[in-house]
């Protein structure tokens, strides 16, 4: 039944007045934002927010935000659950390309293989690691090992009390990331990934 309406995806901007169904998808599957905040978020980068629909019904989102002069940040997508694999997805990111006027597109990638395919499939490169590191974790010899990578970053998150490291990395290699997370240990390590616009180039 589900594979006769795939067909007939609609894939838009969203409107104002359904912000809130795109606020019960967002808590559902992706941030936990207020709806104020989604609010003001809409109201800078409306033509960021994208919805698919079938039969006029929301099924997935996507959304992002400028991240500097250059870049737009894909802050999230999801599909409802019934409606996964049926490539609504891609078609999300595709209609979310077409959107972006800047010269490329990051986003921080779940770490799940799946997730972590299906930006690859859609010709997403890996471009750095982002790892948390709760401060009573940090290895004795921290500032050591952070000797053998290339550290393009390094933040404090003090509301979680851990350390934000950011590693560049050209390449997919998750036994490359399993050894991070060991050796750092980490209790979150995933992928950042960009894409180049061509055509804003």
């Amino acid at each position: 039944m589900i594979n006769d309406f795939i067909d007939h995806v609609e894939i838009r901007n969203v409107k104002y007045e359904e912000l809130e169904e795109f606020w019960k998808i967002q808590q559902e599957y992706l941030d936990n934002w207020t709806f104020t905040y989604l609010q003001n978020q809409f109201n800078k980068y409306s033509s960021l927010f994208i919805a698919a629909f079938i039969n006029n019904m929301m099924c997935g989102i996507a959304y992002g935000c400028d991240y500097d002069e250059i870049t737009i940040t894909l802050q999230g997508i999801c599909v409802l659950f019934k409606y996964w694999r049926h490539g609504i997805g891609s078609k999300l990111l595709k209609f979310f390309e077409t959107k972006v006027n800047k010269i490329k597109i990051t986003v921080g990638v779940a770490s799940d293989d799946t997730v972590e395919k299906f930006y690859l499939k859609n010709n997403y490169k890996p471009k750095q690691f982002l790892i948390r590191i709760k401060y009573n974790q940090l290895p004795n010899d921290y500032e050591q090992k952070k000797l053998n990578f290339h550290v393009i970053n390094e933040k404090y998150d003090q509301i979680n009390e851990a350390i934000i490291l950011y590693i560049e990395t050209l390449q997919y290699n998750n036994e490359l990331k399993d050894n991070i997370k060991k050796i750092f240990h980490s209790y979150e390590t995933i992928y950042i990934m960009e894409k180049i616009i061509s055509s804003n180039i």
